[in-house]
């Protein structure tokens, strides 16, 4: 008999056993329970989902008021669900006639079939390996640069591709990566290295090194970024154009094109005939055949469409067309790529109806900040977008810094490019045909195999690399991490949210107020540092967060007396726990900070904002002159 009163708790009860019969009657009594959410997080439809209920989820798709386009807080949909049972079946019906994504990501990155197989439920496994070939080797990840890699640029020559991105105040510049696959990345120069060619030490925080772009041209490789100076200087952007016959180098001494703006990228033209693009919106002008000059006056070609913040233009033909690609709507969660196009070079021309092409909707999905993009054409003739993106952990902080992602382009009849099949960024993708296998990233324990990297230009002198001792000597010298004038504190990009590493040291003839440790690392106003100082003849262990103009140091009651010290970082997203051991004995926890929401973009306003997290070792001495020296022996990945 059909009730003649609505109970919530009858509802819930049938969704959880799959009683239809009291489903449809408790319904009938109230249509719009379908469309709410049960608890906190979850729809009726996502629970009868995740139980296998068929005839239930296609009740409630085709007969209640229940929309299907919900998800909910961890961005999964009734997909995801379906995914936590074994039910092909269902999982079918949903692909095919609701048009669920099989490619959606949750906010941890997961997609349906990661589920599947966490689970364990074998016949769905075995489905979405049929259906879609989700095997190991045949599937990668974006993005496909990890941590602090923003403004990505790509060049094919040949069956290689290279690729470079934006370093700012970070020692040596602009990293140059090789692939021959577009999906598995070596790192193998950078455009500058010579400290000679590029003197950073007086650069604020968020300048330097802006957007590079790499191009190839008659055999030579030519690499283009903006040098941006500090605010006070007379020319407050500069473009600097490097060339080698080698891809990795070592590259020429810089010369520099006087042009305002940012975002350069050079083009050659089928005549010969080179050109420099740069913001706002597109501007182009000619120069010579080495980039080192300028030969016309810029003309605006195009301002986009969105028309707030035209960047990062790049040019490239296709059929006759002259493409040109511009970045939009700022470098945060409104990011975006549009393009148009024109049969003369010079213009006008006509945007993209579907513009953008590439812009994320979904505020929930891990891919955020979506944007800064180039076009690359695969020796199978393929096409491809590298665009920037940043992971937002709690909705809010990229502490990963912007990363460098990768999607298959295809074509219209028209002539108009379709990112992604327009779904918007992908977490994860098919990889090209000529991709044997995606290798996983193996981290080294080798403190000579490391991505090292130094914050601004480095004092070589008073670094010594033994390697035949296995171990890198440092001379600190008398500057607080603090200042821009610091020397030789020596980082690596954080590309995990969770890791753990250990760094030991030996320090040499330490006086009072010397200090050594380990450091994770935004900029001179956003830092903690873990560390061991000489106070009174005696080392004490510590810990600092600056933030801003704040500054706030602890100090342990730890006892460390010798001289050869371990020091250890745990990471899970925003909380560190650091420890401390003397040689041979047992770790001893020291600190943990729950929340150092500080080493991102969106911590603090304070200056320019544009890298990522970095953490790696620094130290300090008293007097200008070195008082003492601190070796790294070892560092692992724990």
């Amino acid at each position: 008999m059909m009730a003649d009163k609505f109970s919530f708790e009858k509802a819930v009860d049938a969704v959880q056993t799959g009683n239809m019969e009291t489903l449809i009657a408790q319904l009938v009594l109230d249509p719009t329970w379908a469309e709410k959410k049960i608890d906190e997080d979850r729809y009726p439809v996502f629970i009868a989902a995740s139980h296998g209920y068929f005839e239930m989820v296609k009740y409630f798709v085709e007969y209640s008021r229940c929309s299907m386009n919900i998800s909910d807080s961890h961005n999964q949909t009734v997909l995801h669900y379906a995914a936590q049972s074994d039910a092909v079946a269902l999982t079918e019906y949903l692909i095919d006639y609701v048009t669920e994504d099989p490619f959606r990501a949750n906010k941890a990155g997961e997609i349906p079939f990661d589920i599947a197989l966490k689970r364990g439920n074998q016949n769905l496994v075995a489905f979405y390996e049929e259906r879609y070939g989700f095997k190991s080797g045949q599937y990668y990840r974006n993005p496909i640069l990890e941590g602090f890699h923003p403004d990505p640029s790509i060049v094919c020559v040949g069956e290689d591709y290279y690729m470079v991105t934006s370093t700012f105040v970070f020692f040596p510049a602009i990293p140059i990566f090789h692939s021959k696959d577009l999906v598995n990345w070596k790192l193998i120069g950078h455009a500058v290295s010579n400290p000679e060619y590029l003197d950073l030490s007086e650069i604020d925080d968020g300048r330097g090194i802006w957007a590079p772009d790499i191009s190839y041209n008659e055999g030579q490789f030519y690499i283009t970024a903006t040098l941006r100076m500090n605010d006070d200087a007379p020319l407050l952007r500069k473009q600097l154009v490097v060339h080698s016959g080698c891809p990795s180098g070592p590259y020429s001494r810089p010369t520099y094109i006087e042009e305002d703006g940012i975002d350069p990228s050079i083009f050659t033209d089928d005549d010969g005939r080179r050109y420099m693009l740069l913001n706002r919106g597109a501007r182009i002008f000619e120069i010579n055949a080495e980039g080192s000059e300028k030969l016309s006056d810029s003309k605006l070609i195009w301002y986009g469409s969105n028309k707030r913040a035209p960047e990062a233009p790049h040019l490239f033909k296709r059929k006759g067309y002259y493409y040109c690609l511009l970045a939009e709507g700022g470098t945060g969660t409104n990011h975006q790529v549009s393009i148009a196009r024109s049969k003369a070079l010079l213009g006008p021309y006509e945007p993209c109806p579907m513009n953008p092409i590439l812009k994320q909707n979904n505020p929930l999905d891990p891919i955020q900040r979506s944007g800064h993009a180039k076009f690359v054409k695969d020796h199978q003739d393929n096409w491809w977008l590298v665009y920037l993106c940043g992971r937002i952990y709690k909705d809010q902080y990229t502490i990963l810094g912007r990363e460098t992602c990768l999607d298959p382009v295809q074509w219209t009849l028209e002539g108009w490019p379709i990112v992604n099949e327009n779904r918007g960024p992908s977490s994860i993708q098919k990889t090209p045909d000529f991709c044997k296998v995606v290798l996983p990233k193996v981290k080294e324990n080798d403190i000579f195999n490391q991505d090292w990297i130094f914050v601004r230009t480095p004092d070589m002198a008073k670094i010594i690399n033994n390697h035949h001792n296995q171990f890198i000597r440092f001379y600190p010298d008398a500057h607080a991490l603090c200042e821009r004038q610091k020397c030789n504190t020596m980082v690596m990009r954080q590309d995990e949210f969770n890791f753990d590493v250990y760094f030991s040291f030996r320090h040499q003839h330490m006086t009072d107020g010397c200090e050594f440790g380990i450091t994770g690392y935004y900029d001179t106003n956003t830092y903690v540092k873990f560390a061991v100082e000489m106070q009174d003849a005696k080392l004490h262990v510590f810990i600092e967060e600056r933030i801003g103009e704040t500054e706030v140091k602890k100090v342990s009651p730890i006892e460390i007396a010798p001289e050869i010290i371990d020091m250890r970082m745990k990471t899970e997203c925003l909380n560190r726990v650091f420890y401390v051991r003397s040689v041979e004995s047992k770790w001893i926890k020291a600190f943990e900070l729950e929340n150092v929401y500080y080493l991102c973009d969106e911590g603090i306003k304070f200056g320019k904002r544009f890298t990522g997290a970095t953490f790696g070792i620094y130290g300090k001495g008293t007097k200008s002159n070195v008082d003492f020296s601190y070796d790294l022996l070892e560092m692992e990945w724990l």
